[in-house]
């Protein structure tokens, strides 16, 4: 009695590379997905600062007679939907007290300054 020959005898190698290919594809994916994460909390963190419009919101107050301006920054839900800029600023108003507030401006709109 005969026996066929094998075409292909299998050896470690066989054995071992597939495995890694399905782990490279596994350590791929969740590396793609660390790399989004921090993609999308570095843009997260770097809104605050590209919507804050220190000029056009020191010029507003500028013309509304308030002085001793200081900006501070990005103010978080302080505006509405139509506005773009947001910008925390404490000043001197007309009468001379000190108050407290945030400069809302969009692209097409002129700024408002809410207290």
């Amino acid at each position: 009695m005969r026996c066929a020959k094998a075409t292909h005898i299998m050896d470690e190698k066989d054995y071992i590379i597939k495995p890694h290919r399905r782990h490279l594809a596994t350590a791929l994916k969740y590396l793609g997905g660390l790399l989004f994460a921090f993609v999308l909390a570095g843009s997260c963190a770097l809104i605050p600062v590209c919507c804050t419009s220190e000029e056009r919101a020191g010029e507003t107050l500028q013309k509304a007679g308030y002085t001793k301006i200081e900006t501070r920054g990005y103010g978080w839900f302080a505006c509405d939907g139509n506005d773009r800029f947001s910008t925390l600023f404490s000043a001197v108003n007309p009468l001379g007290k000190r108050v407290e507030g945030v400069v809302c401006c969009g692209f097409f709109k002129a700024c408002t300054i809410r207290f």
